[in-house]
């Protein structure tokens, strides 16, 4: 018997969303690093939820990889 493709279990975490307003990658770093200063250790290993539902008939002008990329780097 062939596996399922995913499992979905419901739990209780606190996550965050980062509702993107802009595609701009470089817009998005700036506004993360000052939130970073502000509060250290923030983003340390935080699960974050992306909305992209703002680009839902552009979705072609952000570049997910890159976005994935910026991201990890506050972890």
């Amino acid at each position: 018997m062939n596996k399922p493709a995913f499992e979905l279990k419901a739990s209780l975490f606190t996550l965050s969303v980062l509702f993107l307003q802009t595609y701009k990658l470089d817009e998005i770093e700036a506004l993360l690093n000052d939130k970073a200063k502000q509060l250290p250790g923030f983003f340390d290993e935080m699960p974050v939820i992306i909305d992209l539902l703002k680009f839902s008939e552009q979705i072609d002008c952000l570049d997910l990889v890159q976005l994935k990329s910026l991201l990890l780097k506050f972890r």
